[in-house]
């Protein structure tokens, strides 16, 4: 694991991109018995790729989908299993959040899998609406405002 780690946005298709889309189909879908497919990733090549690295090894990756002005959509955040618990996850979200709200996003909405919702409520976001099936698991959409003013990116510990 990176001493410090560092938030990068990569390009689509790259080498890189490519390593990030095996990871996403081995640590997000096989376990489910799913693979990632092309219906999963269409439009990806006009959404952000965020990832931490080491060594040129992907470690952990979020993409960023622009929904409406001043709104982005996290999807897929997935962090090596083996590095799971070391707070790289929390890293990533917080650079993220903090790059996206100086940028002047307003709004963070995502789908959280229930086993996840504790670690997203403390970095600030909230559910909103019914519990929802996706990918054959329970969900929970959660929003976050972001303002870099008066709010700090940050998740409490």
């Amino acid at each position: 694991m990176p001493r410090q780690p560092s938030i990068q946005e990569i390009e689509h298709g790259g080498d890189i991109h490519l390593a990030t889309l095996e990871a996403r189909n081995r640590i997000l879908r096989q376990p489910l018995g799913l693979r990632l497919t092309e219906e999963d990733t269409r439009g990806e090549q006009s959404q952000r790729h965020f990832v931490i690295l080491d060594h040129g090894r992907p470690l952990a990756g979020v993409v960023a989908r622009a929904t409406e002005p001043g709104e982005v959509r996290l999807r897929q955040m997935w962090v090596e299993p083996d590095l799971a618990g070391m707070g790289l996850g929390r890293a990533l979200l917080e650079g993220v959040l903090a790059r996206l709200a100086s940028e002047g996003i307003g709004q963070v909405v995502l789908h959280a899998r229930k086993p996840v919702l504790g670690f997203y409520q403390k970095c600030g976001f909230r559910e909103e609406g019914p519990e929802f099936t996706e990918v054959g698991i329970p969900h929970r959409r959660m929003r976050r405002q972001l303002n870099p003013e008066r709010q700090s990116p940050g998740c409490h510990r």
